[in-house]
């Protein structure tokens, strides 16, 4: 009698099993886990973590290749930090306020940016509380409006 309940209890977990896997993997896959970003999409990588990659796609075509710029946060976000050089490349991040050429400002306002923005007269609005700062005669890349578009 044993011997048949032992069988029964691994028949039964067997039977359990192949309904059980297949749902979970379908939930799995509703749930986009294993989606890719397609091709069209390059920064989505970026708006995962809310980062406004459409905003530094914008600033990226306002900076000519392999100038230094700063980042002013204004949001807290600590993607910002690390997503904002990688879609700025070829251009490089700096620290400091007097080696840079621009100023990005995240989520802040130039008013409210502070004192180290005032070397950056040329102001580039994208949106409220999205804007780049040149220098004096800051150079243009060519592409792309100071509109957001």
């Amino acid at each position: 009698m044993t011997a048949v309940r032992r069988i029964g209890a691994i028949v039964f977990c067997v039977v359990a099993t192949l309904y059980a896997v297949p749902a979970a993997w379908t939930a799995v896959d509703h749930m986009n886990l294993w989606k890719t970003p397609s091709v069209s999409e390059p920064w989505s990588g970026g708006k995962v973590w809310s980062v406004d990659t459409d905003f530094l796609e914008w600033a990226r075509k306002q900076i000519p290749p392999g100038d230094r710029f700063l980042v002013i946060d204004g949001t807290g976000n600590p993607a910002i930090a690390q997503w904002t050089p990688f879609q700025l490349y070829p251009d490089v991040v700096t620290e400091d306020a007097s080696e840079a050429d621009w100023v990005v400002l995240y989520g802040v306002r130039s008013p409210d940016a502070g004192p180290e923005v005032e070397d950056f007269p040329d102001e580039r609005v994208y949106a409220d509380g999205y804007s780049l700062l040149g220098r004096e005669g800051a150079p243009d890349a060519g592409e792309g409006g100071t509109d957001g578009s």
